[in-house]
């Protein structure tokens, strides 16, 4: 009997390591990026929105377009004076889809994963969050990891890898009146914004081609302030 028990046991170890196993082999990201994502640091930046300030409205998204800047296209703003063929400066504005939904298409696992549900068990309200758990809750990949974190650790890897993260560009989370992230570089700026209330995801592109010879500084750091400050939701 007691050699019985014991080969069960030996049964069910196996079949614990043969499952989990497999659960770490079916849930890892084959793909290779340029990016080290591991060598990404982000900071924290609190926002104060001033709705004030806003000037525009697209949607249910408000924000402030300084004076300098004409609407070109429906979301994309350029210096007045300037032609959408040749322009030194532009503000785009978009909805877009989440960051893991990006690639769902081609991905089984994020088709099959239940994505709402498992972030709402883990409370995970954004994709900000989401990008957080990477960085600061993320579990070693091994056996004893609980299948919950096995397939938080994909989705929130995913997540990091579908944004916009980079090595080059200094990273904030927003927090405060916004939730969202924030990307920085000499010549652009990207901001990137939930509304919960309707569940959706805005994405504000600010770039400057400054090596143009005729550019001119039309977004200083304070009109930038003053846009990011502006941001609400009506």
């Amino acid at each position: 009997m007691k050699k019985k028990i014991i080969t069960i046991l030996i049964f069910i170890i196996l079949g614990y390591i043969l499952f989990k196993t497999c659960l770490l082999l079916y849930y890892k990201d084959l793909n290779n990026y340029a990016t080290d994502y591991n060598k990404i640091t982000i900071k924290d930046k609190k926002v104060t929105v001033d709705k004030s300030l806003a000037n525009t409205k697209i949607n249910n998204l408000n924000i402030y377009i300084p004076n300098g800047f004409v609407k070109q296209e429906k979301y994309t703003y350029i210096p007045k004076n300037e032609s959408k063929n040749n322009f030194t400066s532009t503000i785009n504005i978009s909805k877009r889809i989440r960051c893991y939904e990006q690639t769902k298409n081609d991905d089984k696992r994020l088709q099959t994963i239940n994505y709402d549900k498992l972030m709402k068990k883990n409370n995970i309200n954004s994709e900000r969050d989401l990008i957080k758990y990477y960085y600061t809750k993320r579990k070693n990949k091994n056996i004893f990891v609980s299948g919950n974190d096995i397939k938080m650790n994909y989705l929130s890897e995913i997540c990091v890898k579908y944004s916009p993260l980079d090595t080059r560009t200094r990273n904030y989370y927003l927090s405060g009146d916004l939730n969202g992230l924030l990307n920085v570089s000499n010549n652009y700026y990207i901001i990137s914004v939930y509304n919960k209330a309707s569940d959706e995801y805005y994405s504000i592109g600010i770039y400057k081609n400054s090596n143009k010879k005729d550019y001119v500084e039309l977004i200083s750091d304070l009109e930038f302030n003053k846009i990011i400050k502006s941001i609400y939701f009506s």
